[in-house]
């Protein structure tokens, strides 16, 4: 399974969301979702519910581009759970 710039093999594969994360997100996000590069919001500490999180992956906001046209739904849901993953306990 490879990871592309527009899709995965397997959306649901953790290794795989993890890179997809780090190449879509991570570069303002940082790796630890802390970054908080380019007005990125700190992940680590958001309590956004995962509807909200789902939603500004799909639609972008701010300065976040929208990644609607460059996943597919499942896509997007499995990115938003490794966000809200990255949230401090």
């Amino acid at each position: 399974m490879a990871v592309s710039a527009t899709k995965i093999d397997d959306p649901l594969d953790p290794a795989l969301v993890k890179s997809l994360y780090t190449a879509k997100c991570g570069i303002c996000h940082g790796t630890d979702g802390a970054m908080n590069y380019a007005g990125a919001k700190d992940l680590s500490i958001s309590n956004l519910p995962k509807a909200e999180v789902v939603g500004q992956i799909t639609y972008g906001k701010g300065t976040m581009p929208p990644m609607k046209a460059q996943l597919t739904a499942e896509q997007i849901e499995a990115v938003a759970d490794y966000c809200i993953s990255l949230r401090k306990k």
